[in-house]
Formats: structure tokens, sequence, C-alpha cells
């Protein structure tokens, strides 16, 4: 009976279900004609409602592009030392923020604590800041590129050609600490090419879960890995976070490695392996999308954290070994009170912590 519509080209298929459906709309107006002022009322209610959501999913993605442009910035300036990258950064961090008070005047009940939760979390990092400057601190936005004990005193040299006089200074730079030549001494220390996952999940479930350390042992694969619940990011989405300890055939050894590293798309051949370690750990997860981010790994040669005076009045803080961010509260207090007062503030034996170095000096890197 429908071979003669099997017959029609894709054009006079697509004309004929255009008109049909013109043609159901027109019987519809006409055995509802009597309905016509409610009807109007209803469709109208129904396209400003379209439109306000339109208006808001717009908003929110201009605010995700915004702070993804900031960061890259960011990154830029950490790799090059250009100052010009902090004016653009600024100009996207100030661009999200708008977006986003016009994304609050958008959304309805349900969004709106979302948003004001991203807003507030905004506003907490600048207060932070603003607390710190109050009891006397002086935040420069530059990158370091000497550090020297001279005189008693200890020496910073910046990019853009400040010198900066200290009595005490901590390090805490992490994958860069060699590579910047921060030290007189190289630390023995291997920089590692991690990648991390954000898996996007729905604002309307709730999680209960704590950060899990995980291990598949099945044979034909072996690996650990590291699973945070979810999390609410400045993009308005919320994201869980995992990744494993596939960091690529070698460590990375210098300045452009790094850059590269983090200017591309990560192990593309192991993006596979993320997304079903997830899914069997997490089956219960709607994940709505996924997407990969590039990261740094800093491995000590003693699996532990380098918390140690180099010198007199130069003491450093590197070295995660992947499994810092759980316990960066307390390593950031240990350090601080070291540098501060000279001694060694915890039950864990210090020489524990102590840095181990490679032979020859940094100067011949």
């Amino acid at each position: 009976m429908l071979n003669w519509f099997k017959k029609l080209g894709i054009r006079n298929k697509l004309l004929l279900t255009y008109a049909s459906i013109v043609l159901i709309g027109a019987v519809a107006l006409v055995m509802n004609i009597r309905g016509t002022s409610e009807l109007g009322a209803a469709v109208q209610t129904s396209t400003d409602q379209v439109t306000v959501e339109t208006a808001l999913v717009h908003e929110l993605r201009e605010f995700q592009t915004a702070m993804s442009k900031a960061d890259a910035a960011g990154k830029d300036h950490l790799l090059t030392g250009d100052p010009s990258y902090l004016d653009i950064r600024d100009e996207f961090e100030r661009k999200a923020k708008q977006h986003l008070e016009e994304a609050l005047e958008f959304a309805d009940v349900h969004v709106r604590p979302n948003i004001q939760a991203m807003m507030l979390e905004i506003e907490s990092d600048d207060a932070e800041h603003a607390v710190a400057l109050e009891q006397g601190t002086t935040m420069l936005d530059d990158e370091v590129t000497r550090v020297q004990a001279s005189g008693g005193q200890v020496e910073i040299g910046t990019r853009q050609g400040d010198t900066i006089h200290a009595n005490r200074v901590l390090i805490a730079t992490g994958a860069f600490t060699n590579v910047n030549r921060l030290l007189p001494r190289r630390l023995d220390v291997a920089v590692r090419a991690a990648m991390v996952m954000l898996a996007e999940v729905s604002r309307d479930v709730e999680y209960d879960w704590p950060s899990i350390l995980y291990a598949k042992t099945d044979g034909a694969e072996t690996f650990w890995g590291l699973l945070m619940p979810p999390v609410l990011y400045p993009d308005g989405r919320r994201y869980v976070k995992t990744m494993d300890d596939h960091y690529g055939s070698r460590p990375l050894v210098s300045q452009d490695e790094i850059r590269d590293w983090y200017r591309g798309d990560g192990h593309t051949e192991h993006h596979h392996v993320l997304r079903r370690a997830l899914g069997e750990i997490a089956p219960e997860l709607s994940i709505l999308d996924t997407r990969l981010v590039p990261c740094l790994i800093t491995d000590t040669a003693t699996h532990y954290p380098y918390i140690d005076m180099a010198s007199e009045r130069i003491g450093i803080v590197v070295g995660g070994n992947g499994k810092g961010a759980k316990s960066s509260d307390e390593i950031g207090r240990l350090g601080a009170e070291m540098i501060r007062t000279g001694e060694w503030s915890s039950s864990l034996p210090e020489s524990l912590f102590a840095a181990q170095y490679v032979n020859g000096s940094n100067e011949d890197h």
C-alpha cells in the first residue's frame, strides 16, 4: 500500500511530510477554534519560557568559554613569562563574572542556587586575597627565575626584572622547580605527564561518597587511580574527577616538553581506559559528557613529599607523588611552620620528608 511513498525522492518525501504537518495543524486549529484565546496564552507562555531558558544556556556557555580562556591565558603566562597574558586572563575573568550575573537574571528557583554558589566561590577566592592583603601580604603576579641566598638574606629575581629581598623563602613550585633552576642543586624528582578526566553528571542527583583510591588487577589491565566525588565547577556543571597511573613512556625534563604537554590533548590512546574504568567503579553514575585535561605529577625518590630546608634560609615543599591533593592542607601547614619557626611540627619523623638531590648542581642542568 505504501509502495508509492517509497518510490518518492528525498525532496518530495520532505515536502509531503511538511504538508502533512501543516494539514494536521490546520485541522487541530479548526477543532479548537473556541479555545483560541486560551491556546494563544498557553503558546505565548511556552514561547517565553523557551526564550528565557535559551538565554540562560547561552550565558552559562559564554561563562564557561570565558573561564576556559582565562585559565589558558594563566597557563600561557606560567609557561612563557609574558606579562601580557595576565591582562588577557583578567579580562576574561571579568567577562565570566558578567555572564554569570546575566545568567542569574534568567535562572529559575531550581537553577538559581547553583549559580549563586558559583558566584560565592569566585567571591571567596577574591576574599581570601583581600584578607591576605589586609594582613600585610604583597602579591606579585610574576614568574620567579632566580632564588639565591646573599648577605644574610634571600634574593629573588623575576622575569619582569624585579629583585625582591626576604629573610626566608619557601619554594613550592612543583614540576617547575628543576626546569626553572630555582635551587643550586637539582631535586631528585621525576615529572610525569598525567591526565585527568572530568565526567559531567546531573546537578539534580546527590552522590554521597568520599574520595576513593582504586586498583584494578583483572589480568587484562593493572592500574590504580583516584576518584573524587561530584563537585560543582565554575562553569556551572558538576564533574566527577578521575585519573589513573598512565604517565606516558618517559618523564618530562624540559620546559618545552611541559609546555607542549599542557597544550596538547593528553594520552589520546588512553582515553577509553579512563571512561571504562569509571563505568566499572561507579555504574550508577549517569554521565552526560567527558573531557580530558592534561596534568603534571611530581614524583619524589622517597615517595613522600619533600618538606625540608634546602639551606638556612630557603625551604622547599615539592612533590605530591600523585596523591598530594588529599593531604595538601597538612603538607602546607608543615611547610609554613617550618619556614616560619625553623622547627618541625609533626609527630611524623622529619627524616621521612628530607629532600633528595641528584649529583651535580642545577647550574649544569
